[in-house]
């Protein structure tokens, strides 16, 4: 298996969430697979991030324009998968009472961190403009680097629904709360036994304390409780310690004679991926 997901920055697996949930996922299950870094979603095989590439095949959400901006729902659909086809079902060994609670902060995960992740990434401005535009746009054709950016921002934006800062804010000091609650001095939410759980909360708090979109807003907060960054450092350094191997890469065929499009894809196709 082959994951496509984009860049590591920052000190966390990637810099977008979604990314990292699936790495954490497949890593805490022990599997065999490679990583292939990507600086754009239009350089994966269906052009959304993340990506699980198969022998013969990959796994994607049902409608990609769901994951384009933030990969939600595609991370969603390859841990779907990796449960139900590969037998990597981390949440086997819950009882009736702890998938319960499982599902209950999965819920408060994906609506309350999540959004705070996406917002001040995308919806805040000044981080827009400071950090997220050069992020996920300076790989990009220079007449599209930051219209495509713009365009995701848009979407996003749409999608929060007019939620304000302060309310983000007011939902995430919750959340914190409670999670720092029940984890304590555990190694996971759930003792020794990693989850599904893990991987989903790992991917938020390591943004909220290590990206630059965080600094101003979410780490303070997330900083009233030790017991997160001690989480996210221990799972840092158990479990990323060691970068995986890049898939082997191969000698392109000879394209003498032929005309090629250009190493970053050509300008009609990056302006219909965005249409």
């Amino acid at each position: 298996m082959k994951l496509h997901k984009w860049e590591s920055r920052w000190d966390v697996p990637s810099l977008n969430p979604a990314c990292s949930q699936v790495e954490a996922y497949l890593r805490f299950s022990g599997a065999s697979f490679t990583v292939s870094e990507r600086n754009t979603p239009y350089t994966s095989p269906t052009g959304v991030l993340p990506y699980l590439e198969l022998e013969d095949n990959g796994v994607e959400d049902d409608n990609p324009s769901n994951s384009l901006m933030d990969g939600t729902a595609a991370a969603s659909a390859i841990i779907r998968y990796l449960k139900k086809e590969k037998g990597l079902d981390l949440d086997t060994s819950l009882s009736p009472v702890e998938a319960a609670e499982l599902e209950a902060f999965t819920v408060l995960a994906e609506t309350k961190l999540a959004p705070a992740s996406a917002y001040f990434t995308w919806v805040d401005y000044e981080n827009y403009k400071k950090h997220t535009q050069g992020a996920y746009g300076e790989s990009l054709p220079v007449i599209l680097n930051h219209y495509v950016p713009w365009r995701w921002r848009s979407a996003i934006t749409t999608s929060m629904h007019g939620k304000s800062a302060p309310q983000v804010l007011e939902d995430v000091a919750l959340v914190y709360k409670a999670i720092a609650a029940r984890l304590g001095t555990q190694k996971f939410f759930f003792g020794n036994r990693v989850t599904s759980l893990d991987a989903l909360l790992f991917a938020h708090l390591s943004f909220h304390q290590r990206a630059p979109m965080a600094a101003d807003h979410l780490r303070p907060i997330m900083d009233k409780f030790p017991e997160l960054g001690r989480y996210v450092d221990g799972i840092l350094k158990e479990h990323f310690s060691c970068p995986l191997p890049a898939p082997p890469s191969f000698a392109a065929p000879s394209t003498s004679g032929t005309s090629s499009e250009p190493a970053v894809f050509s300008l009609q196709r990056w302006s219909s991926a965005t249409s």
